[in-house]
């Protein structure tokens, strides 16, 4: 079997940044597409729902992974092309949870979490691969029954009535759990911001230490009521320095650290069935070989396994062949950057 391996800084790479992002947020019926810097709604297209019958929810989960949405809410499974809204695939076998939803990609399978349980998916067939228990419970100042989910350096976070836990994502072991159980009343969003644990409910922001899962500062945010949600629900997601929260109250852009309001919508998004919050980075280039929307060092490991295992990926002179002249096509693509 052919092996090549690469000495990092034999090649010069240069600093690629993509410029097509879009905050996707996603009701159980909806996904509504804005321009982060504005906060005005670009698009929206239809999401298949249901009403599941373990599910006390109408919750709704997003990931995006190798150029498809994944969707998980109360009709099941899904798989979406983000730009056109069409259906690329779903899950014969439904995700039975009783908990609301959270779904997170880690090296290519697919999470989803309830309140009790982590169901692992295999994102090309979403077909079941494995699932293990997660502790839980029921949280005196919670109407949620919620949960959330995001894993970093090894460890999968979750966070849910019964606390905010750390497990390893292959065996389910629990590996730490907070002394300190966050205090929430309007659902979960979980975000790692530069090492810490960012923990978002509809009116707060509790940040915590990942390694010792003790509590560092919190800081308020806005909310309301909006009159055609039942959730009382909240998704969160961070991009160029800004921490994005939508909840009944509509959708900020908020400073990290100190907790400032950045920018307000002044659409406020209409869902009925829980929020969920995705930046996706659209970069139409051969070179992206992990798929994340993004040129990065990242994917020049990605292209020697594609080479080392003669994937499809490694070709990127076109000419049908795997050889070490698609390096230097790589490099060239790498450099033309996104399109």
């Amino acid at each position: 079997m052919k092996a090549i391996s690469f000495i990092a800084g034999t090649s010069t790479m240069l600093s690629v940044t993509c410029t097509a992002q879009e905050l996707f947020i996603a009701d159980g019926g909806r996904a509504l597409v804005f321009n982060p810097v504005t906060l005005q709604e670009n698009r929206e297209f239809v999401t298949q729902n249901g009403t599941h019958p373990s599910s006390f929810q109408n919750d709704v989960a997003m990931e995006y992974w190798n150029g498809a949405l994944y969707i998980v809410n109360d009709g099941g499974l899904f798989a979406y092309d983000p730009m056109t809204g069409d259906l690329i695939n779903q899950a014969v076998q439904t995700p039975s949870v009783d908990r609301g939803y959270a779904l997170k990609i880690i090296d290519g399978d697919l999470y989803i979490a309830d309140g009790s349980r982590v169901l692992v998916f295999d994102t090309e067939t979403l077909q079941e691969i494995r699932w293990f228990t997660v502790q839980n419970g029921t949280h005196p100042s919670s109407r949620q029954n919620d949960v959330a989910m995001e894993y970093w350096n090894g460890a999968l976070y979750i966070v849910n009535d019964g606390g905010l836990f750390a497990y390893d994502p292959m065996t389910g072991d629990l590996i730490n759990q907070a002394v300190q159980t966050p205090s929430v009343d309007r659902g979960y969003a979980l975000k790692i911001i530069d090492g810490d644990l960012y923990i978002a409910d509809g009116s707060r922001v509790l940040v915590f230490d990942t390694e010792t899962l003790q509590e560092i500062r919190w800081f308020t945010v806005q909310n309301g009521t909006h009159p055609s949600s039942r959730q009382n629900d909240v998704a969160m997601e961070y991009w160029n320095g800004a921490l994005y929260i939508v909840n009944d109250g509509g959708l900020f852009a908020y400073d990290p650290m100190t907790g400032d309001l950045i920018n307000q919508a002044v659409q406020t998004p209409s869902v009925d069935r829980g929020y969920a919050l995705l930046m996706i980075s659209q970069c139409n280039s051969i070179a992206d070989i992990n798929g994340d929307g993004e040129l990065s060092g990242a994917d020049f490991s990605a292209w020697v396994i594609a080479f080392n295992t003669n994937s499809s990926q490694c070709d990127q002179n076109h000419d049908g062949l795997c050889t070490p002249a698609d390096f230097s096509a790589w490099v060239s693509n790498y450099n033309m950057g996104c399109s």
